[in-house]
Parts: C-alpha cells; structure tokens; sequence
C-alpha cells in the first residue's frame, strides 16, 4: 500500500529555501490510490467507493470529508493499522520579472526525481532541479515541522546566440540528457538544442536543421534521451508547412536528423510525443481540403502513419502521448478525451460532472494512470486523474482527491496534470500546472508504494543455465504477493524482461552472466538469487522421448523410464490418446491415465484428465509440444523430480486398450547441472506397423555420445514373460536416413569399438557375452531421432529401449 504521499510544490528560481508547510492527516490507514495501480488491492477501492455511495456521492463529487470517511470505512473493513500519513507541501512563486514565464513541473526522471522547466525572459531558460545528483529530498519526520534536506541545484543554461524566447521541455528518465529549442531574436527561426544537465555549467549543444529548413523544435524524448522528436519548419507565413523530424544519437557519433514526412495530403502535420521505447510517434496532422485536425501514430515498424479516427460524432482530434510502448495513445476528440489502442480503437475518457470538455495529455508509461485537464462552462480548468481499475479508466478530480488525503491546500487551484512516470520502486511520479491564490505555480507529487501490504517472497529461485551458441535459456521465478518483475543481467535491467518468466532466444556467448529478477509489490521489493548462464559451443542434451504404442494391460503395459542428475528438474509428462485422432490415428485410446513412480514404485504422481490448467498450457509451449484440447480426455503431468530413477506407466481407465502417444519432456531446457542420463521405454514389439518405435531428441549445440540399447532376452532374469527373443535396433535421423544399426551387440566386427565396458560407465546392468540383445553407441548432431525395435524373423515380444548419455 503507500507508506507516504508527498505533494512538492517546486521552490521559486530566485529563492534558496522555500517554506514548508506540513498538513497532518488522521489515521487514514491505507492509501487506496495504491489499488488504481495494483489490482491486488481492487478490493480496497471497492470499499472506499462503497461508503461514497451511502453518503450519497461518487468519486467525482465527494467532498474532501466525504473521501476521509470512506478511507477510515475501507481501513477498518481491511482490518489495517498504518501510521499517520504526512504530506509534505512546498511552494514556488512567480517573480514580477518572470511575467513572461510560464511554469511546467516535470516529473520524467528516475528515482523520485523532479525538475522545473519553463519559458523564460532575454536571460535565458533556467532549470530547477530536484533529483538524486543535486538534492537529498524532502524527508519526514515526526515533529510539526520538516527540515529542507541540502539544496536545489539551478542554473542558466549558457545557449551560444542570445534568443528573445527560450523553450526547455524534457528530460531523459537518467537525467543524462535535457532538451528544448529557442527562437532567434527579430527571426522567424527556431533552433532546436540538447545538454547535459549533470555538467556545474552545461552548455547547449544545437542540432542540426534540415538543409532548406527554416527551423524546428523538439517536443519530446525516448526514455534514455537518445531520440528526440519534433516539427521542421519549410517556408514563411502562409506557405508554411510542418513535418515531424526525429533527432537521434548514436554511440560516439554525432546527433543525426531525418524527417519523417508529412501525412499523405496534409499541409502541416506536427509530433506532440514519443514512446519511452523511442519507436513510436504521435500527433495531429491538418487536412488540406478541410482544416480539420486529425491524430495519427507513426511507428518506426511501418514507417506510415495511422490515422487513429474520431469519437462518435465529432470531426477533428488530437493525439498528445503515448505508453512506453506506443501501444495505448491519448488525447482529445472534439470536447472529449480519448484513449486509443489498436485492438479497441478510439474510445471515449470518462468526464468530470459539470465539466463541458477534457484533454488527456499524458499517460504513465505502464498505462495505469492517464494525466490532463478538463474545462467547464467558463473555461475555468482542472486538472483530472484517470486510473485503470479492473481494466476501465475512471476519473479523479485531482484537488478532491488531495483534500481526500487531508492536505491543506487552501488557496491551491490544480489546473494540469502534464507528465505521469513510473519509478524503479512501484512509485509514480505526477507533475503538472496550479496556481496559488491566482499566481502561476507549477507542482509534484508522488505516490509511494509499500506500508503494510505484504513484502513479495521468492518460493522457487531462477535456475542456473547452459545453452549452447543459438540456443533458447528460459529463466522463471514463483513469488507470492509479487505485483512486478524486472529481469537483470549482472544488475541491469533487461528491457521488456518484466514477467515471471523470460526467454532469452538465440542466445550468443555475450549473453553469458549472472541472471536476477527483482520482484515488487506494494510491500517493497525483493531480488532472486543470481542464476548464472552459460552460453558456450558444446553444451548439448537429452532433451524429450516419446513413444507410440498400444497400451495394454498387465505385461503389455507402457512403461516409460526417466533418470535425472545433476539437481532438481522440471519434467513434463503426457499420456495423448484422444488428440491422436486429429492425426489420423486409428484405434487411439479413448482415456488414458498416467501415473508416476519413483525408484521405490512409490507413486508421486497421478493424472486422468489433463483439465486445461495455465500452468500446463504454458509448459506446453516451453517444450515444444503440440496443444491439447482443454477438455480432451489427454493426460499430463507437470512435476519436479529430484536426482534419480523413475517410471510412468500409461493405462487405459477400466482396462481399455488402444494406442497411445507416450511423452517425457524436459521442462526446463539448458540448466548446467539438472538433465537427463537416461530414457528408456517398454513394451510390447510386434511385426509391420506395431513395432517399437521411440523418438528421442537432442538440444543445444556440438554432438553428443549415446549408448543406445535394445533388451529383450536380458529381460527374463527380471521376471518379465513373454521377452522378445532376439531384438534388432535401428536409428535414423530426421530426415529418414539410418545412421546405426545393431543385431547381437557383442557380435561385432573385428577392430569395432568394444562397447560391453560403457554399461557399467552409465549404470546400466550387463548383459550376456552371447545374449542377443542389441545395443550400440552413437555420436549424433543435435536434432530429432527414431529407434526402431523389431524382432529378428518377424518375432513378437516384450522389450526395452535404452537410451544413456556418455560423458
């Protein structure tokens, strides 16, 4: 839940200490904002809204008294007890001399980090900084008053011509890179500039102009600050025309421009933001035939633009910002707000009660709030929160929700709300436009996770991997109360690793090094154990073996055996009779069951029908395997086994026999040290098409050594009726062509490889000098295999397939 919500107002430009007022609420208990962001706690904001409505009014219309009832109704409902929560108010006023200034909070840095930007006099733009590298923050307390903790770093940015209007308008979530463009005084030109903001003194670096350009500006940038976009400007006065350009910088090369081109048919077409991923675009462009303005997104995939439409009924609209990933775009629709996703399209913001119009203007990079402005009859504005709950944005007057918390903002009127980030720790950033007894301010406040909902615990740890050059490492973690995920590589963030599970594809030797997964929640944060990877040449291994046969009963029963080593190992099971049909398959068995045991023929495992569970679709898709139907009468099993030997046994329910498509899987390809030694099958051989056929495969990279065996004979010093008398195996590769073949394994060419010596090296038990069973050690190139067990002469019988790695 959020231990702390901290409003800071930025300190005046000309001012070194600022006063402090602090506002102390009741025993609020948890903050319920938290559920806006993390549907754990729905149930939260349920309740809140459920004690608006017995006091007659709705989250648009409650009162700040009104929202303190309901926050105390939902502790005491939740049974929670938190401490007093503390907001921390600090104000910025505009100076007489900054008449011409417009004041913008901006909250896009990492780290709780918070800057003031804005347009300035013929001084020069000066920046306000708050942030890690210049300011210890703002820190509570337990006595009445709250002590400024170091200070604020400002400056004025030294820009080589001097120019009448100056514009800074972002920053790079590292706070490495800032960003703006000003104008040349008596000229109709704009020069776009970037700097770095860690620098005592920065000095601003122009861009380049597009060649017969007459300017251009910057309006937004990727997350690191790496791509920046904009409009250049062609022509004068009427002539003009407006097309957005992207400014890039490559590693120790110098910034780069390009132009996008203007909308097919349109005269001007003009950016208003950037994903955080640097690949998408949006903004609004100017129909030539009828002025009328319309959004459209650019994305570096298709290098077209998208016109994104209107809301029912209304002509023109407006795209202002997009998500991190450019998948959800904001903006306005005629009076209305609008959200827009590919899959839904345009679809209307929710309004205000007694507001006429709205605009989104941004939006948090993980989509869960949404930031902009509404208007009433008289054009007064306020500033509007939008949060997803349950998958619907719902909105906030955002003055209401602050006096919900207690604070004492008398004489605030809050007017935008213009930039929402998400921080590292769960927390947000929230910054926009307010005024203070009529003067311009700009503002920031942050919500914070983590007072009294549970703290995430890791119950399964990532494991180490080993893949070879080309190879695919999946890395997973099981965490309970885990709301995020952040996958790492020696400590750095991997972009888009952010769910309990990642799959590093293709891997190459760089990838090698110490994997982690920070996982979150409203309780705080907690970091896995390192799962190191190994990316090298030669790592192959036994990866699946299945068989297809008739299962039968007693000692035509199929039987499957497994040996694993190396520690623990996720392996994945199934019994598929019914599905077989789809393939053409006559006779399959119509419900099968699949039952595991251990060495001891204790059994750990059992499955009838395989039920469609999440978890074994996924472990589905990880192995490779084909799908089931949710509701087939197929079995699975899903399990982790400990080193050692073990059997499956696949029956028929009520005795019924038919054919069956046996599968053992490894369900957690690459770990270094947890695999397979052995795999083996048994069963009934007949003549033709009911021969023994077992498929086995081999993953990762560089050939690997087997000892591949068919007993028959062998089999009768272990009581089993009925063995086949003189077994004969053959091995071919995917594409058809044999690539062993034995009869009688100790009756060999002379100068061959005497092999009677590799059973022991792999455990296996021996056989006799002159017994004819067959067996033969093989050195494949990863890929898929079949062995095929027949009887000598077309004889008929019981017998076991083997399948051993050699060292």
């Amino acid at each position: 839940m959020i231990s702390s919500f901290r409003l800071i107002l930025p300190r005046p430009l000309w001012m070194r200490i600022v006063a402090l007022l602090l506002a102390v609420l009741g025993p609020l208990g948890s903050a319920p904002l938290k559920a806006f962001v993390d549907l754990t706690f729905v149930r939260e904001m349920q309740l809140v809204e459920a004690s608006l409505t017995a006091q007659g009014a709705t989250a648009a219309t409650a009162t700040p008294a009104q929202w303190q009832t309901a926050f105390r109704f939902a502790e005491a409902a939740l049974g929670q007890t938190q401490p007093r929560l503390r907001i921390l108010l600090a104000f910025n006023r505009v100076t007489p001399n900054q008449i011409r200034a417009f004041v913008t909070a901006i909250s896009a840095t990492r780290d709780r980090a918070f800057w003031t930007l804005g347009k300035t006099d013929y001084r020069g733009p000066r920046a306000l900084f708050a942030s890690p590298f210049f300011w210890s923050g703002l820190f509570e307390g337990s006595g009445a008053t709250e002590e400024l903790k170091g200070t604020t770093r400002e400056f004025t940015l030294n820009i080589p011509a001097l120019s009448t209007n100056q514009f800074l308008t972002g920053l790079s979530r590292d706070a490495a890179v800032g960003y703006g463009y000003y104008e040349q005084p008596g000229a109709v030109t704009s020069q776009p500039f970037t700097f770095n903001p860690r620098e005592p003194a920065p000095f601003a670096i122009v861009l380049p102009l597009l060649t017969g350009h007459t300017g251009a500006t910057v309006v937004g940038g990727s997350a690191t600050g790496t791509r920046l976009v904009g409009d250049t400007f062609q022509g004068t006065g009427g002539n003009q025309t407006t097309t957005p350009i992207i400014y890039e910088k490559l590693e120790n090369d110098p910034w780069i421009v390009r132009s996008l081109g203007g909308y097919p048919g349109a005269t001007r077409t003009s950016a208003a933001g950037i994903s955080g991923d640097g690949l998408s675009i949006v903004g609004s462009y100017q129909d030539a035939q009828t002025f009328r303005t319309r959004a459209f997104r650019w994305t570096q995939a298709s290098g077209t633009y998208l016109d994104l439409g209107v809301l029912p009924g209304q002509t023109s609209s407006q795209a202002t910002a997009t998500s991190q990933n450019g998948a959800r775009v904001v903006g306005n629709s005629g009076n209305s707000a609008f959200t827009w996703t590919q899959a839904g399209g345009m679809t209307m913001l929710p309004n205000l009660p007694m507001l006429t119009r709205a605009q989104a203007l941004c939006i948090s990079p993980d989509e869960s709030f949404i930031g902009g402005v509404g208007l009433d009859a008289s054009f007064r504005e306020t500033a509007q929160l939008w949060a997803k709950v349950d998958g619907t944005y719902k909105t906030y007057d955002l003055g209401k929700l602050l006096g919900g918390y207690g604070a004492n903002i008398t004489g605030w009127t809050f007017n935008k709300i213009t930039a929402i980030v998400k921080n590292d720790d769960l927390s947000y950033n929230i910054a926009g436009d307010a005024t203070l007894n009529g003067v311009a301010q700009g503002y920031a406040f942050q919500l914070t996770a983590g007072d009294g909902s549970p703290a995430p615990t890791i119950t399964t740890q990532p494991r180490a991997q080993a893949v070879g050059i080309g190879g695919t490492a999946v890395f997973s973690v099981t965490a309970t109360n885990g709301a995020t995920y952040q996958w790492q590589r020696d400590g750095v963030n991997i972009p888009g690793a952010t769910n309990a599970t990642y799959t590093l594809n293709n891997a190459q030797s760089t990838a090698t090094g110490n994997y982690t997964v920070v996982v979150g929640s409203g309780g705080g944060a907690v970091t896995s154990s390192p799962a190191p990877l190994t990316v090298a040449n030669t790592v192959s291994r036994l990866n699946n073996l299945s068989v297809r046969a008739t299962a039968g009963t007693g000692a035509n029963t199929l039987i499957v055996g497994l040996t694993t080593a190396g520690g623990t190992k996720d392996v994945l099971l199934r019994g598929v009779g019914p599905t077989l049909t789809q393939f053409g398959v006559v006779g399959a068995l119509a419900d099968p069951q699949l039952a595991l045991f251990n060495s001891s023929s204790v059994e750990t495992a059992r499955n009838d029908d395989w039920g469609g569970s999440a978890a074994l679709t996924a472990s589905f898709n990880i192995a490779g395997a084909f799908p089931l139907a949710l509701t087939s009468k197929d079995s699975a099993i899903l399990t982790t086994l400990t080193p050692g030997s073990y059997s499956a046994q696949v029956t028929g329910t009520a005795g019924t026999t038919g054919v069956v498509l046996m599968e053992s899987y490894d369900s957690d390809i690459g770990s270094p040290l947890a695999r397979y030694t052995n795999l083996s099958a048994r069963n009934q051989v007949g003549t033709g098409a009911n021969i023994l056929i077992v498929g086995f495969n081999i993953t990762g990279s560089g050939r690997k050594s087997l000892l591949i065996r068919a007993v028959g004979p062998a089999l009768t010093q272990f009581g089993v009726a009925g063995a086949l008398a003189d077994p004969q195996l053959v091995v071919f590769n995917a594409a058809g062509t044999e690539v062993a073949r034995n009869d009688d394994w100790n009756n060999r060419p002379p100068g061959s490889l005497v092999i009677g010596p590799t059973f022991a090296s792999v455990g296996a038990f021996p056989l006799g000098a002159d017994s004819r069973d067959a067996a033969e050690v093989v050195t494949l190139e990863p890929g898929s295999y079949t062995v095929q067990v027949s009887g000598v002469n077309n004889t008929t019988g019981v017998a076991l397939v083997e399948i051993y790695e050699l060292q």
